[in-house]
């Protein structure tokens, strides 16, 4: 698996994987232009991540927030190239309903298209399903040479549907739409809950919008937010110039009298002499292969049925002449030489666009080399204001009090910038110059630090490394808890490193290498009293149970005293037994003994008894073995 940045690439996210067969040729979008996206895993995090790879190093476009829109969150530049990442919430899976896939499309284009932006590289990877929701990844991804409109966010959602496998019915009503529909009529009509055939039919009568004039503006911030670095020159110099300044430079251009044109070309600038070198292999070929434009399709004709007879005219403009100062070496093709290639024409492709005009490009390169001056005069005010701020730091430290500063700081000049006159090896020697400068401040700088006189601090307020100078001096001080430190060690020194004892490494439960430390004397303690503590209670409940035991063992059986009550002094009852337990193995009506006194009964068990007396009724008595209290008779007349 490749790794970019932070992020592992797992697979590339193909258009259409999974989520039905591809469309047919004749039912195909006529804009299938779409990027490459890659499906990758945070390193740290494990969270899923797209990636989108660019072809010219530019920074994250900044979209305003929708719910519907899932924004960059990151930007990785390697040497193979540069990725814009965008982070996937949890359980995020492709869309594959697709008319809910429609309705979360249109929603963020309708949102996009009213701040007058349009996402430029919709496809079917671009759709994720998130809770239910759809929801579209890659808005304004930066694409060199393509200005989006919101016409192509639309073919690019109907070519999308297609990998989704969105039913014919609805296919059939979204291209059978007039052109030029916004994304807001076509969300209208998905929330009526429309059938198929009812679809069709108001498709049908949507009103169709006005073109418009301009492309929507770059989500850029502005024209110097784009790196130069490995990108086109005509991708990166802005928006060309306005059709009235492209007449006029034309104009001048082809009534320059052949009198005026000096012989001896000007010297030119790198720039220039790159779109030279462009113009020379894009005029060779222009000898060899006429291009023959393309049959004009649907959406084009009725462009030009609702365009004035004014600007259909004016479609073609006529090739401006060949200034002699730059390109005085190359000629126009005769019709004899341009007339055989007409048979290739089978052989170029019908999407190819034709050359820009020299004078549009020759605008864009005077574009690109002002936007070079702006930037690096930006610098020098950049280092001079920090230059400043450095010199009056030296002077507040190293100035006494009261006398007068003689720190001087070398401004570069700006007269040969202003005037535009400064070559680019001249405005590089400017910037090393004020680099070179800033140095030798910061070296003013710390030295003028160090030789402030030290505080009077305790030693063990130090800092390991403070006496060694340089930037180790500059570390703030940390307070700690004072300790002992040896006498014979002065302030200042610094302290000898730690000597730290050998590990031992092994192998863990879980088959990973772990550190085995070594057991302190606390350890071992705790290591050996624990099961000692256990052996003593385990020891002490031992002992503990036969003496409960015997503790609950019942009374020995089974002797029972017998009391009277309500007879006479010196009465005595006769005890005859009238049932007792088997085990006793005594018979009914045996005679027991007298009460009161104190009876042996031979088994545990119930025992029924008869006390009688002289002159008193006879009582019944259950006695039950074994038996601690007396048992009390009372004597009725």
């Amino acid at each position: 698996m490749k790794s970019i940045g932070p992020y592992v690439v797992l697979r590339e996210v193909v258009v259409g994987e999974g989520r039905g067969a591809a469309p047919a040729a004749g039912e195909s979008a006529p804009r299938r232009s779409t990027a490459r996206t890659l499906w990758a895993a945070d390193r740290l995090t494990g969270l899923p991540v797209l990636l989108h790879p660019l072809s010219a190093i530019a920074p994250a476009p900044r979209l305003p927030a929708h719910p519907r829109l899932l924004p960059f969150t990151d930007m990785v530049v390697e040497m193979a190239g540069a990725y814009l990442a965008t982070e996937l919430p949890p359980q995020t899976r492709p869309a594959r309903d697709p008319t809910q896939a429609a309705r979360g499309a249109l929603e963020a284009l309708t949102f996009l298209h009213s701040q007058g932006l349009a996402h430029g590289s919709l496809d079917a990877a671009q759709l994720w399903e998130v809770d239910g929701e759809v929801r579209v990844t890659g808005a304004g991804l930066p694409r060199p040479g393509l200005r989006p409109q919101p016409l192509d966010d639309l073919r690019d959602l109907i070519a999308a549907l297609e990998t989704i496998d969105a039913p014919p019915g609805l296919l059939a009503a979204l291209r059978g739409a007039p052109d030029l529909a916004s994304a807001q009529e076509f969300l209208d009509l998905l929330d009526m809950g429309l059938s198929e055939q009812q679809l069709a039919g108001a498709l049908a009568h949507v009103p169709a919008l006005k073109a418009a004039q301009e492309p929507p503006p770059a989500i850029f911030d502005s024209p110097d937010d784009i790196v130069l670095g490995g990108a086109l020159a005509d991708d990166v110099m802005g928006a060309p110039p306005t059709v009235e300044a492209v007449e006029q430079e034309i104009t001048s251009v082809q009534t320059l009298p052949e009198s005026e044109v000096p012989v001896t070309p000007a010297p030119l600038s790198p720039q220039e002499v790159a779109l030279a070198a462009e113009e020379s292999a894009t005029q060779e070929a222009a000898s060899e292969v006429v291009v023959i434009a393309a049959q004009p399709s649907t959406l084009e004709v009725s462009e030009m049925q609702r365009r004035p007879a004014s600007e259909s005219a004016m479609e073609t403009p006529p090739e401006p002449a060949l200034p002699t100062a730059l390109f005085g070496g190359l000629s126009e093709p005769s019709p004899a030489e341009a007339a055989p290639a007409v048979e290739t024409e089978s052989l170029v492709s019908e999407s190819a666009a034709p050359a820009r005009p020299r004078a549009v490009r020759r605008a864009a390169g005077r574009q690109a080399r002002d936007r070079l001056k702006a930037d690096h005069r930006r610098r020098l005010d950049l280092s001079e204001l920090r230059l400043r701020r450095t010199a009056a730091e030296v002077e507040q430290l190293q100035t006494p009090a009261g006398a007068q500063s003689t720190v001087s700081v070398a401004v570069p000049p700006a007269s040969a910038e202003e005037h535009g006159g400064a070559s680019p090896q001249e405005r590089r020697r400017l910037e090393q110059q004020a680099w070179e400068e800033q140095v030798a401040l910061d070296a003013r700088l710390a030295a003028a630090r160090r030789a402030q006189a030290p505080r009077e601090r305790p030693a063990s307020v130090l800092v390991p490394g403070a006496a060694l100078g340089g930037e180790l001096a500059e570390i703030a001080e940390v307070q700690r808890r004072p300790r002992q430190r040896p006498a014979a060690r002065a302030q200042g020194m610094v302290r000898a490193a730690r000597q730290l004892a050998p590990i031992r490494m092994g192998w863990g439960r879980d088959g990973e290498r772990q550190v085995l430390r070594q057991r302190g004397p606390r350890e071992e303690l705790l290591r050996w009293l624990l099961p000692t503590l256990g052996v003593l209670l385990l020891a002490f409940a031992v002992s503990a149970v036969p003496r409960a035991l015997r503790s609950a063992a019942p009374a020995p059986c089974c002797d029972v005293a017998f009391q009277l009550l309500g007879a006479g002094t010196g009465q005595r009852a006769d005890l005859t037994l009238l049932s007792a337990p088997p085990a006793a193995g005594w018979q009914r009506g045996a005679r027991l003994g007298q009460a009161p006194g104190t009876l042996h009964l031979p088994a545990p068990g119930t025992y029924r008894i008869k006390v009688s007396a002289a002159g008193y009724a006879p009582a019944r008595v259950d006695v039950t073995a074994p038996r601690h209290e007396p048992v009390t008779v009372q004597l009725g007349r």
